[in-house]
């Protein structure tokens, strides 16, 4: 049981929890770049998140998993006024 213990310390060492905010709506712009970034986090044993916009003028945010990737789409509703 001792020897479990240490493994599962080292183990939680290694990872890291990393939140990715990006200011394009998902499937749109940079979003690509950051989910390709994340990806690879996940590979190496990271736990991430990314944070983007809704493509469509949703008033729910939405949180879902993607190739291991926790994603959570924002409102775009307010977006507009600042996009311009």
């Amino acid at each position: 049981m001792k020897k479990f213990q240490e493994n599962l310390e080292e183990y939680n060492k290694s990872l890291m929890n990393i939140a990715i905010i990006n200011h394009n709506p998902k499937e749109k712009g940079t979003y690509f770049r950051c989910f390709g970034f994340a990806r690879e986090l996940v590979k190496n044993k990271h736990n991430v998140v990314l944070f983007c916009f809704s493509p469509n003028k949703n008033i729910i945010t939405k949180k879902y998993k993607e190739n291991g990737i926790d994603i959570i789409e924002l409102p775009f509703i307010l977006a507009e006024d600042f996009l311009g």
